[in-house]
């Protein structure tokens, strides 16, 4: 078993090595870009947010993990069950390597902007909004656990499509945007999970935790039975 759990974690890792490096490329590529466009144009005046966009990221990196990696393990003998426990090991190791990497380069822009005495650029952190101390192991591990999340929902969804096909990766949508907008659902989200005092957000980390972790049972449901091939190429 353990094998077979650290031939998938190297797998996962070799495949999202490229897609990992492109994208941490082109945001720090696109940060220089704006640090030069301030210093040659001072009256200009930028807003900059990262996290929303690491989010994405993470989303689109749980879509895509079933697609490829899932048929390739099972063929090469590993259990659905096995491969489900080493996409939860890598997307835990991958979303903190995410937040250490995203904290890096945010305090190096940051460091860059006071060097040079950048104010026309303006960062804003999530950390800044939520009442946890803005401290560097904090954001690791908050940013760390909202980069599981949203990795979790993303292969989740990616599990669905690759089952059901678009129609039933759709519908999965679509239910999952009908439940969120329940008053039932909207009122224990933002009277338990997040609640707002003024201009700071509360979170229970711990529910965000465990729904993150109960995200990996339905798509254990979704792939038990699921075929070697996806459903829109059958």
């Amino acid at each position: 078993m353990l094998r077979d759990l650290k031939g998938i974690f190297y797998y996962l890792l070799i495949d999202y090595r490229f897609s990992f490096l492109v994208f941490w490329s082109i945001l720090t590529a696109t940060l220089v870009g704006f640090t030069l466009l301030s210093i040659l144009v001072p009256d200009s005046s930028m807003i900059v947010f990262t996290s929303p966009i690491v989010f994405v990221f993470c989303i689109i990196s749980g879509l895509n993990m079933t697609k490829e990696t899932f048929p390739f393990c099972v063929k090469m003998g590993t259990t659905r069950t096995r491969y489900l426990l080493g996409t939860f090991a890598f997307s835990l190791f991958f979303s903190l390597v995410l937040s250490m990497v995203h904290l890096g380069i945010v305090r190096g822009f940051r460091a860059v902007l006071d060097a040079e005495k950048i104010s026309s650029i303006r960062h804003y952190s999530l950390m800044d909004m939520l009442d946890v101390q803005a401290a560097w192991y904090n954001e690791i591990w908050v940013l760390g656990l909202l980069f599981f999340l949203f990795i979790s929902i993303g292969f989740l969804l990616g599990s669905v499509f690759y089952r059901y096909g678009l129609i039933g990766g759709f519908s999965g949508v679509a239910v999952l945007g009908v439940l969120m907008m329940l008053p039932v659902t909207k009122d224990y989200m933002f009277s338990e999970v997040f609640r707002l005092q003024g201009m700071t957000l509360h979170v229970d980390f711990l529910l965000l935790l465990v729904a993150a972790l109960l995200t990996f049972v339905p798509s254990w449901m979704v792939l038990r039975k699921a075929s070697t091939t996806a459903a829109r190429a059958r």
